[in-house]
């Protein structure tokens, strides 16, 4: 069970990444994450609240566009890390044939 407030965020909003275009429910996060319904809806409202979730009709929720955006932008600020520090990935490398020239 997911005890603390901030937990059982990162927990829902954990579970509906996992869930890709497949909206949840409170009662399937419930009962999937051992917490009750009303802490799922709490959750979800505060995901809501800061962006990252939305509620689509017929009450089921999703992560919202915003999250993926920051994913997107996470994910670029991590290989602009790896190049920095680590060089380019090696499918970006350029590999040099033999040196053709005449001299």
């Amino acid at each position: 069970m997911v005890r603390t407030g901030y937990g059982r965020f990162a927990a829902v909003a954990e579970r509906l990444a996992r869930s890709g275009l497949r909206p949840l429910g409170a009662s399937e996060l419930a009962r999937e994450l051992d917490i009750t319904k009303q802490q799922a809806f709490d959750a979800l409202r505060h995901l809501k609240s800061v962006g990252w979730a939305e509620q689509l009709d017929g009450g089921l929720w999703r992560l919202s566009p915003h999250l993926t955006m920051i994913s997107r932008s996470f994910e670029r600020a991590i290989a602009d890390t790896h190049e920095l520090y680590l060089g380019p990935p090696a499918a970006k490398r350029c590999v040099r044939g033999p040196n053709t020239d005449s001299d």
